[in-house]
């Protein structure tokens, strides 16, 4: 599964973002046993501080019902990995400058007060998700082509009516923080 993973993750990057994808980083967890520990939260600072990003995209882990314990984990250690990268005392022994990224952005945040217009990227978006073909089932609930086909309406579905919320054709939603 890990290897299957790997793949798919590689080949959602490339249909994101085609060459400019560049390296796509694993820290070798083992799918539902992520733990925000302080070795892996310094191995998140460790990525940050070399990948100098200006934003950061993680779920919120602070949402209410959030049942998947990947998820939640890995929203915290985001912050936590955050946190740590922009603390020149945290994690010497990496070498490596701090970093303080200039946003967070949370997806399926609780409380959302950041709007990105998509229109244009919805497409992508899919194809991306679609990528991930070893989750069709217990993630997409899509097991076979008029499963998926419902699975695209309900994101497109989702996009669209947040875009109207906003006045624009789509879009997603994040919780920004920028008190990093």
């Amino acid at each position: 599964l890990i290897a299957t993973r790997r793949h798919e993750q590689r080949a959602a990057a490339r249909l994101l973002a085609g060459e400019r994808a560049g390296e796509v980083v694993f820290l070798g967890e083992v799918d539902g046993e992520l733990a925000n520990s302080l070795a892996l939260r310094g191995e998140v600072a460790r990525v940050i501080r070399m990948l100098r990003p200006q934003v950061i995209l993680a779920h919120d882990p602070w949402k209410h019902y959030r049942l998947h314990p990947d998820h939640r984990e890995a929203g915290l250690l985001a912050c936590d990995g955050i946190v740590a990268a922009r603390d020149p005392h945290f994690n010497k022994e990496h070498g490596l400058a701090p970093h303080r990224p200039d946003a967070l952005l949370l997806w399926e945040a609780e409380a959302p007060d950041h709007v990105e217009d998509v229109d244009g990227f919805v497409e992508h978006k899919l194809r991306a998700l679609e990528a991930h073909e070893s989750q069709f089932e217990s993630t997409m609930k899509a097991v076979d082509g008029d499963q998926l086909a419902a699975f695209r309406s309900r994101i497109g579905e989702r996009l669209a009516g947040l875009g109207a919320r906003y006045g624009v054709a789509s879009a997603e939603v994040f919780k920004r923080i920028t008190d990093l």
